[in-house]
């Protein structure tokens, strides 16, 4: 072999065994064998020496059989999109409580029927339903991202039945956005309104007096019921009782509580007595889902307080009827101011028979 033949067989054979190495970072060597191979494979090769990884793939939101609730997924980068819900409640428009939901990752629709709707309910219970009727009026919804490249999604439905697909495509469409650093966030705002609030409520007034002593005495019930459940870790008796029993509102004018009548249909007002014997027969093992299961002891002592009320009033109306004997008046004026005249009085005359001379008789 020539002497050429064989400083080029060398030559190659040093290059090969330095393609084989791969020697990181060595720009100028990468761009020689790119030259000399210039092959599709050997630049392929080539790309992943220099440590090129996949294409990132697509966040979503986690469907509940991906989801794994002791998973934190605070992978960098991310896996999947992350986001924040800020709820609150109102009644008559003012704001009764706010809560937040912070890195999410299960969708939505999900999280709502899981999570945010039973604590929904448990704040309700707490908070407006043992001393209000009230009723959902609609459900505010805005999705955001921070920053102001992108304008808020609004959405209002009707009660609390939002529509969580609108709510999750576009939070999935701000996919790039969450990669890139940006946060996204729900805004829920569940509007109650009072429906028709009994005529014996209190009325509300700015000066302390039975106003502020009623709300006072509410308050302090609250707090006792609340540690009730926290202590038995199961629903007051008395707030159950308390719930099924409230007076429903016009045109039932008895209020606060009531018991409906399931025959007649009428209702009869339940004061402090009824009301704990009703707890009472709960607590020992009694059970009051609804108005007819309400004990019989306690409804005829109900029936005999409305017919002792119907014959007071029916006395009542038969005294006014026939009254009291009528009262005669009458006004006599009085005479002249002026003294009255005298009038003559008649003198009495006799007569005298004197003998002799009269001046003689009279000496």
């Amino acid at each position: 072999m020539s002497p050429i033949f064989a400083t080029q067989d060398a030559e190659a054979e040093n290059e090969g065994q330095g393609f084989t190495q791969g020697v990181p970072g060595d720009t100028d060597s990468d761009l020689v064998l790119d030259a000399r191979w210039g092959g599709a494979d050997q630049s392929q090769d080539t790309a992943r020496l220099r440590g090129a990884g996949p294409q990132p793939t697509e966040l979503g939101l986690l469907d509940l059989d991906e989801w794994d609730e002791n998973e934190t997924y605070d992978q960098d980068p991310p896996t999947c999109l992350h986001y924040s819900i800020e709820w609150k409640v109102t009644l008559n428009n003012k704001p009764v409580s706010k809560d937040t939901e912070q890195d999410l990752v299960l969708a939505p629709r999900f999280y709502w029927s899981l999570f945010l709707r039973p604590k929904l309910e448990n704040l309700l219970q707490r908070k407006l339903l043992p001393y209000k009727r009230i009723t959902c009026d609609d459900t505010s919804v805005t999705v955001s991202v921070t920053g102001r490249s992108e304008r808020d999604l609004t959405k209002r439905f009707d009660e609390t039945d939002v529509d969580w697909s609108i709510v999750e495509k576009r939070l999935l469409a701000w996919a790039e956005l969450f990669r890139a650093g940006k946060k996204l966030r729900l805004d829920l705002s569940f509007n109650y309104v009072e429906d028709g609030q009994p005529a014996a409520a209190v009325r509300r007034t700015g000066k302390r007096g039975p106003s502020s002593v009623t709300q006072r005495m509410l308050a302090e019930r609250a707090s006792q019921l609340d540690a009730e459940e926290h202590t038995s870790g199961q629903q007051s008796v008395w707030r159950d009782v308390y719930n099924l029993m409230r007076c429903s509102g016009p045109p039932c004018r008895l209020g606060p509580y009531c018991w409906r009548d399931p025959v007649g249909k009428k209702h009869y007002r339940l004061r402090t007595l009824q009301m704990r014997a009703l707890i009472r027969y709960v607590e020992q093992g009694g059970r009051i889902r609804a108005h007819d299961e309400v004990p019989e002891d306690i409804r005829q002592q109900l029936y005999e307080e409305e017919q002792q009320r119907l014959e007071g009033q029916q006395k009542a109306s038969s005294a006014s009827a026939t009254g009291p004997a009528p009262i005669h008046i009458t006004n006599v004026l009085p005479g002249p101011s002026h003294a009255p005249t005298k009038q003559p009085v008649a003198s009495a005359t006799c007569s005298l028979d004197l003998p002799g001379l009269l001046d003689v008789a009279v000496e």
